[in-house]
């Protein structure tokens, strides 16, 4: 089956100042024909000069440590709001100065797509960023995360509850900080007088690192 939308680079440019923007390019103003849609980053406050003039679609924002995968997935789900809101594209025309875009009952491709594009705008701001295991973890006491024996079994709890809460976590990165965590309580508590339950699941966890 043809593809109906060709979804091209979801990853974010990370860096101070930087402004991650979706767009959508109408089948009439790419070779293949085929609408596409993309993140387009970007420093300050610019855009790319088609969709200044109005001949891309202004889709949403997503944050500078957005997942691709997720934003991907965002943007395949929402296919079908995307396609309908660049139906109302008309081709374009020489106005003078530039080859601009024309819409379907608005003035420009940022009015035009406010209905059709609310809940993908919605989904794209709650798309899950990437965390490193210390920022993630800083509020955390050890105590608060320790289940069991299983070190994996906690790593994986962790993996999926933080995704509950939109943050992208790396399996190896939880492990080491878990590993590095029962270090530091071990070295604390090693000559508390009473062995407690937390110290020894800490002393089995840091035997892994």
């Amino acid at each position: 089956m043809p593809e109906k939308l060709t979804i091209g680079d979801c990853s974010t440019l990370d860096v101070s100042g930087a402004h991650n923007v979706v767009y959508a390019i109408p089948a009439e103003e790419h070779d293949d024909g085929i609408p596409h849609v993309f993140v387009w980053g970007n420093v300050g406050s610019g855009m790319p000069m088609l969709a200044y003039h109005d001949r891309w679609l202004y889709v949403g924002h997503v944050l500078q440590k957005a997942v691709p995968e997720e934003v991907e997935r965002v943007l395949r789900e929402h296919e079908d709001e995307i396609l309908k809101a660049l139906e109302a594209y008309r081709g374009s025309e020489w106005d003078g100065r530039n080859i601009v875009g024309k819409w379907q009952h608005a003035l420009d491709a940022w009015g035009d797509a406010e209905v059709e594009l609310h809940s993908v705008r919605e989904a794209l701001s709650e798309v899950a960023t990437f965390w490193d295991a210390s920022d993630w973890f800083t509020a955390v006491s050890f105590e608060d995360y320790v289940s069991g024996d299983d070190l994996d079994a906690t790593v994986d709890f962790e993996l999926t509850d933080a995704l509950r809460e939109g943050a992208h976590l790396e399996a190896g990165n939880v492990r080491d900080y878990l590993v590095w965590a029962a270090q530091q309580y071990v070295d604390k508590h090693e000559d508390d007088e009473e062995v407690s339950e937390h110290l020894r699941i800490a002393r089995i966890w840091a035997a892994q690192g």
